[in-house]
């Protein structure tokens, strides 16, 4: 079975409004789902990702601690994002502190 990202990209290249906003969601579940996998609680409850715009996606962070533990991981996390969603989804982070 796939996943919803997969068939919706299916249907069309060129993304609708619609399209745009379900992708963006779908980013920031599997950024979150990425989190739990490489770091722990106390890391997670600092972090949270805002929204995906023109390829970048914003992320919230309560301390600069928080902030370079994903930056060291930044390009880990976006290849994984775009092997999952399609290769131009993201680009890169930008940092809310």
């Amino acid at each position: 079975m796939d996943a919803i990202g997969k068939i919706l990209n299916k249907r069309s290249k060129k993304k609708s409004g619609i399209m745009i906003g379900v992708t963006a969601a779908l980013v920031i579940e599997y950024f979150h789902q990425l989190l739990k996998q490489m770091f722990d609680q106390e890391i997670l409850s600092d972090i949270q990702a805002l929204h995906l715009k023109d390829r970048v996606l914003t992320i919230a962070c309560l301390n600069s601690s928080a902030a370079n533990e994903i930056k060291f991981s930044e390009e880990s996390i976006i290849s994984a994002i775009n092997e999952k969603f399609g290769e131009n989804t993201v680009s890169s982070f930008k940092y809310m502190l």
